[in-house]
């Protein structure tokens, strides 16, 4: 038996922005991201940008450890979203 597949693949990017220059992340946990190349830096804000069929999302995050030349392994934590302004609000 043969399977007809329309199959769809998402062209996904992933950066982190750090101090103004894009470092590529290969993998993005919850908690952690995965940098191509390994990097020292200092605990610093960064931003990390999904692109996922050229929708862009992007979340402000900070690099508790820093990073180091010798693992790529990146812990962050979120920081807070700006949030939504409610739709009463937005009706006035």
């Amino acid at each position: 038996m043969t399977a007809n597949s329309a199959g769809y693949s998402a062209h996904v990017e992933i950066h982190l922005i750090l101090n103004g220059e894009v470092l590529d992340v290969g993998q993005l946990g919850p908690d952690h991201c995965m940098l191509r190349e390994s990097r020292a830096f200092p605990p610093s804000p960064a931003e990390i940008v999904l692109l996922v069929d050229d929708q862009e999302t992007r979340l402000p995050v900070f690099l508790q450890n820093g990073g180091t030349a010798t693992d790529r392994c990146v812990p962050y934590t979120l920081v807070a979203l700006p949030a939504a302004p409610s739709p009463a609000l937005a009706a006035h």
